[in-house]
């Protein structure tokens, strides 16, 4: 709910609430979400590199890691080296699936 309303401080709270020992692949993944948002991009490829790792059978986790890894090529020469909002369609598209899982309970694609 935070991440759709855009309610990044909101949303890191009750990430960080998550005692590290419980962090699973949806957390580094909404993690990725939250720091992809205020535009750190490094850390965020991380999390989707961990989420994925952790979960290799998420094919939400395997496509928003691709279609960040094309956006981030795109902008810096193949690395996360993008220093942006998240104000365009992708991130709307991330935040939507987000808030779908959560919400709803299900695949939003």
């Amino acid at each position: 709910i935070h991440i759709n309303a855009r309610r990044v401080r909101e949303a890191e709270a009750v990430l960080a609430s998550v005692p590290s020992n419980e962090r699973g692949a949806e957390w580094y993944y909404l993690r990725g979400v939250t720091l992809m948002m205020r535009g750190q991009i490094i850390d965020a490829g991380r999390c989707f590199d961990i989420a994925c790792d952790r979960d290799p059978a998420n094919e939400e986790y395997r496509e928003t890691r691709e279609q960040f890894r094309a956006r981030a090529a795109g902008y810096g020469g193949g690395t996360y080296t993008v220093n942006t909002g998240c104000a365009d369609s992708f991130c709307d598209c991330v935040k939507f699936c987000v808030c779908m899982n959560l919400c709803v309970g299900g695949p939003c694609c």
